[in-house]
């Protein structure tokens, strides 16, 4: 149930999200719907590759750093994902840079950053 309510808050309309939730969730279902398409693989692949929230998971991972932590991340995302280029509305950066980052105490709810 955490994971369907995690990606309940991910935007899968921007950026590699939506790659990277139907890859998993494929390569995930893979053992339980195809049973022994693992058998060839060495004893010690098929302790992550046979289990489905295994191998969904590490593939979750991996997409993840792909995507979003390599180089190769910059070419298809849009610039505001990569934190230059203008704001997405509704995003309100602190005094750090971050989204949210300086709020508490000293800023009410009437403030402007």
């Amino acid at each position: 149930m955490v994971g369907i309510n995690t990606l309940r808050r991910v935007d899968l309309g921007q950026g590699h999200n939506l790659i990277i939730a139907s890859v998993s969730l494929g390569v995930g279902l893979l053992p339980e719907m195809a049973d022994g398409i693992y058998d060839g693989f060495p004893s010690w692949a098929q302790i992550i590759t046979g289990s489905g929230i295994t191998s969904a998971a590490v593939t979750a991972f991996a997409l993840n750093l792909l995507f979003h932590h390599t180089t190769l991340a910059g070419a298809g995302v849009p610039s505001h994902d990569r934190g230059n280029g203008p704001e997405p509305e509704g995003v309100r950066r602190g005094h750090e840079g971050r989204p949210g980052a300086g709020e508490g105490v000293g800023e009410g709810a009437g403030s402007t950053p």
